[in-house]
């Protein structure tokens, strides 16, 4: 197991743990009532958890934050040689283009010469 695997693994394991986590407190909740000395501080650290699920299903569903930045910069570097290469395959188009203008113009002077030489005589 290489080390992207095992990064990826403490993630969805991670995840899960977070996610288990707040079904247990939601189901705690429904139970139990919380003591008005406390309920300030509980929801808040309740609200904290539930801020976090969204990124632990984002991460136990398979997407990593950072895998998407570094996918994007991929892509970007990607783009940009993509674009080299058009423009470097647009100069060599034009490059045989002038080429192949400049054969046919050595070749009708050549036959211009030579019906000429041809005609003097």
């Amino acid at each position: 197991m290489n080390s992207r695997e095992r990064r990826e693994l403490r993630g969805y394991i991670g995840s899960g743990i977070v996610f288990l986590f707040v079904i247990l407190l939601l189901v705690f909740l429904s139970v139990r009532e919380i003591p008005e000395t406390n309920n300030d501080s509980f929801k808040l650290i309740v609200g904290a958890l539930i801020a976090t699920i969204g990124a632990a299903v984002y991460v136990f569903i398979g997407k990593d934050p950072s895998e998407v930045v570094e996918l994007q910069r991929k892509n970007d570097a990607l783009e940009a040689k993509v674009d080299t290469l058009v423009s470097q395959k647009d100069n060599l188009e034009a490059m045989i283009i002038k080429m192949q203008d400049d054969l046919i113009d050595k070749m009708f002077l050549g036959k211009a010469l030579q019906y000429d030489d041809n005609n003097k005589k």
